[in-house]
């Protein structure tokens, strides 16, 4: 960091913790860490390693208010330290003010009318789309909503994602 006359390192990896931790204290204390969470913890790091890694972060960035409430509940992170820092992209960029509901279901080949859910992000089980599924089922099933469901993303690296929603196979 001091060859490069960098004062902050940001982190996005959890395994290069341990190494960022080591060069803030070859540099006195002197750097500042910042930890840019991306997924979920998984399970609690309160223990020994963890505890004194945490405690050196200048800030710990969380995109979703849900992730910073686990990490305060499964670590020992100074709350003052965490920020939710949404990971959102300039909508503008994709779809200009000047574009209707209208126009945009026509490019994207959609009905026009409706209620529509959409879920952003690579086709994968981890990512969320049972969870978009079932609430989908539910809302028509058990509220009488008549509502559609736009996926969009990249696909996975295997050829098919199984439905593993009860009520999206039906």
């Amino acid at each position: 960091m001091r060859q490069l006359g960098s004062q902050v390192l940001v982190v996005t990896q959890n395994k290069d913790l341990a190494l960022a931790m080591l060069s803030k204290q070859l540099m006195g204390g002197a750097g500042r860490v910042i930890y840019q969470q991306h997924m979920q913890l998984g399970c609690p790091k309160r223990s020994l390693v963890h505890r004194p890694r945490f405690q050196q972060l200048n800030a710990w960035l969380t995109p979703l208010p849900g992730l910073g409430q686990e990490v305060l509940r499964w670590t020992h992170l100074d709350p003052r330290r965490l920020h939710v820092v949404p990971l959102g992209l300039p909508v503008e960029q994709y779809a200009p003010p000047t574009r209707t509901s209208s126009q945009a279901r026509q490019e994207l080949a959609l009905p026009e009318q409706g209620l529509l859910l959409g879920i952003l992000g690579r086709l994968d089980r981890g990512k969320g789309q049972d969870f978009v599924l079932e609430a989908l089922c539910l809302l028509r099933s058990e509220y009488g909503h008549d509502v559609g469901l736009l996926v969009m993303g990249n696909p996975p690296a295997h050829k098919t994602i199984p439905i593993t929603s009860s009520c999206a196979r039906r």
